[in-house]
């Protein structure tokens, strides 16, 4: 340990120099990693969960996962209608990578359930249509009959096997008969939506954010105020609590690493009573966190809502040891009188003593 004591002292300079270039490089590789924030409650889990595992298989199978949905509140109905219509145009237009579709009608809904209606019947409807099929087929069989002496005038006529359209279209096609004009929109027009859907699976927060800006951009050149002075629009949805779940773990996680670094320079401060000390402390400490993370990059890659927060408990943790050694030095520097004393046998006794 003297031997090593006289080294460092010896090179402290270079030492210092090239400690500060690789937490420099670790402190780049750091920042992206707390970029790479995945909040979704599937990253809490073993990848080889069983669950997770089966998620990504559905996932793979849908061209989006998650949505941006703009909420447009305007007391003008028309001019909101063609606020969302120029909107939707520009966006499948112009967002063609980003969104695998941009909805604000429900006209794919509707033709989707229009063509396949048979398929969405009720169980009373099936029974009725059940019922009569058999009275056409007694009808026909009564008809028929060459020994049936019963005038066909007489033998009362079934109704027609096939319900109207408006039995057709009820159950499946009846919650969308509540959107004016095929619009997502309450009744009164008021308050629209239009839904960007991201496209693929949204992993981190980078992708929602970039659509997010698209569409911020799609809006700003629009002007929405050009079509009515009251229009005014929120942001909902998937992508948007994602990109508020990352806003809001970063505002956590900075607001706990500066609690834990105030409260470890103050107790340090408080009980070495030297500020240079405690300085270059809380610098090593947080140089070692850097490489923590830094090296975290290459081996993981991103940190999940739990693992995110390890850099105070890695902080809080890690400076122990050098609060020990810390402790042995200045205990065997008041006593000497000086961290290296002048002649060789006091320097060996002193370090080999430390």
């Amino acid at each position: 340990m003297g031997r090593y004591a006289r080294w460092v002292s010896r090179w402290a300079g270079w030492i210092t120099l090239g400690c500060a270039v690789l937490t420099g490089a670790a402190g780049v590789y750091s920042v992206r990693i707390f970029r790479e924030l995945r909040t979704e409650i599937s990253e809490l889990l073993p990848q080889e969960a069983r669950s997770v595992r089966d998620l990504d298989r559905v996932a793979q199978t849908l061209e989006s996962t998650d949505a941006l949905a703009l909420l447009v509140f305007s007391r003008h109905s028309e001019a909101s209608r063609r606020f969302v219509d120029d909107l939707a145009r520009r966006a499948r237009r112009e967002l063609r990578g980003q969104v695998t579709w941009v909805d604000h009608r429900i006209d794919r809904e509707l033709a989707f359930f229009r063509k396949r209606a048979a398929l969405f019947l009720e169980p009373r409807q099936l029974e009725q249509l059940r019922d009569r099929i058999q009275a056409r087929i007694d009808y026909e069989r009564e008809i028929r009959n060459p020994l049936n002496i019963v005038s066909g005038k007489e033998i009362p006529l079934p109704a027609p096997i096939a319900p109207d359209q408006k039995a057709w279209e009820s159950g499946p096609l009846e919650i969308y008969r509540r959107f004016p004009d095929g619009y997502y929109a309450t009744p009164d027009g008021q308050i629209r939506v239009v839904l960007f859907h991201l496209q693929g699976r949204s992993y981190g927060a980078d992708r929602a954010q970039a659509l997010r800006d698209a569409v911020d951009r799609l809006v700003a050149e629009l002007g929405p105020l050009s079509y009515s002075d009251d229009l005014t629009l929120h942001f909902t949805g998937d992508v948007q609590n994602l990109i508020e779940e990352r806003a809001s773990l970063i505002s956590d996680l900075e607001l706990s690493t500066a609690v834990v670094v105030v409260l470890v320079m103050l107790a340090m401060l408080v009980f070495y009573r030297d500020v240079r000390a405690t300085a270059a402390l809380v610098l090593s400490c947080l140089a070692g966190t850097f490489w923590t993370f830094g090296i975290s990059w290459f081996a993981v890659g991103y940190l999940n809502a739990n693992s995110a927060f390890l850099g105070s408990i890695v902080l809080g943790n890690g400076i122990n040891y050098g609060i020990v050694l810390l402790a042995r030095y200045f205990e065997e520097l008041r006593g000497a009188g000086s961290a290296l004393p002048a002649d060789a046998k006091g320097r060996g006794e002193v370090l080999d003593r430390a």
